[in-house]
């Protein structure tokens, strides 16, 4: 699995790096601190999940992912949405086009059964040679 972390804060994107790494079989193919450059790294590099903060400075998270979904190249990337600032999936859902939601902080063991999740959902022809 190729996954992509985009949070404003490094601190942040090292941690989930770190959990992800010794939970899960997954590739991080880029890291992204803003929703533009999260928006022109998943376009180039077509991971396979996109791990998002909804607090991004400028295009925020809610903004970019409508932009990845409405983008033939990147709509079919299952977004996730990582945060604290929103209070339950059923406010995502009727904000923003992320296919799933982590609330932070979250523990390793849920963030590796969660993004186990998204697995299933790559086209087996899409997954990372083993």
């Amino acid at each position: 699995m190729r996954a992509l972390i985009v949070d404003d804060e490094a601190p942040a994107r090292a941690k989930i790096r770190r959990m992800l790494a010794a939970a899960v079989d997954v590739e991080i193919v880029g890291e992204a601190s803003t929703g533009r450059e999260a928006v022109r790294l998943a376009r180039a590099l077509r991971p396979n999940l996109v791990l998002m903060d909804i607090g991004l400075p400028g295009l925020d998270g809610w903004q970019a992912s409508r932009v990845l979904k409405s983008d033939p190249v990147t709509r079919g990337i299952p977004l996730v949405a990582f945060s604290a600032r929103v209070d339950s999936s059923a406010d995502l859902g009727e904000r923003a086009s992320f296919d799933g939601f982590i609330r932070k902080p979250v523990s390793p063991s849920d963030l590796a059964r969660r993004v186990g999740a998204y697995l299933e959902l790559v086209e087996p022809s899409a997954r990372v040679a083993e």
